[in-house]
């Protein structure tokens, strides 16, 4: 009798854990296939993002100058920039000469001159760090030169009278 409680007890064990085990199996089974979706939904998400971003990439390269077309354009704002100075300190000779009446106002305009010319220097050495959208760059560089180039003129010819 011995005998038989004690196989029937081991029998019962080996099927308890045979049946835990199992199901142990069917819940991993379970957790391994939520986990590939998972998974599955992460890579979908990273081939979006990287998408994203080769999209971003392109169109800041777009807007980005070339090589070629900002060495060229430094070149030639400098040559701007520096001919903006020269004319600036011929005006501002013509302040020293004798017998020109020129008044307080025409100083401040020099002074003023002088510090956009500045400003326009600043802005093209900021660009080259930044290298932000280069055609809204360009038509703003454009714009200010013009203005002081203008101006530069406009006293040029006041200067004269």
């Amino acid at each position: 009798m011995k005998k038989s409680i004690v196989t029937i007890a081991i029998a019962a064990i080996a099927l308890t854990s045979t049946s835990i085990g199992c199901a142990n199996n069917a819940e991993k089974l379970v957790g391994a296939k939520e986990e590939v979706v998972e998974a599955k939904e992460e890579v979908v998400e990273a081939k979006d993002e990287l998408a994203t971003a080769q999209e971003n990439a392109a169109i800041s390269a777009a807007k980005a100058a070339t090589v070629e077309e900002w060495k060229l354009f430094k070149i030639e704002s400098e040559r701007k920039i520096q001919n903006n100075e020269a004319a600036i300190a011929r005006l501002k000779m013509s302040l020293k000469k004798p017998g020109a009446a020129l008044d307080a106002t025409y100083k401040e305009n020099i002074e003023i001159l002088e510090k956009r010319n500045q400003e326009i220097k600043a802005k093209v050495n900021d660009y080259e760090t930044s290298q932000s959208d280069w055609a809204s760059f360009k038509r703003a560089y454009d714009a200010d030169m013009e203005v002081i180039s203008k101006a530069i003129i406009d006293m040029g010819a006041n200067n004269r009278k």
